[in-house]
């Protein structure tokens, strides 16, 4: 089982891994989702778990699983 920082870790890389891997930031990020663009730098910086319905936002957004951004599947 992962500790807070280990799950905090593989959501924040795996998030930030998609919006690189999609030629994004935060800004594009937050105009396309409506989730506010402190909150996804939150989540870059490793500051802040992001919600669970942040997480089903971005999954969509992206066309990946919530389990692709929680790292339970690659």
């Amino acid at each position: 089982m992962k500790t807070i920082q280990e799950l905090l870790n593989t959501i924040c890389e795996n998030i930030k891994d998609l919006i690189k891997l999609n030629n994004l930031n935060a800004t594009l990020l937050a105009k396309e989702t409506g989730i506010p663009r402190t909150t996804i730098n939150s989540w870059v910086s490793k500051k802040k778990l992001p919600r669970a319905d942040y997480i089903y936002i971005l999954a969509e957004f992206f066309n990946v699983s919530t389990d692709y951004i929680y790292g339970r599947e690659m």
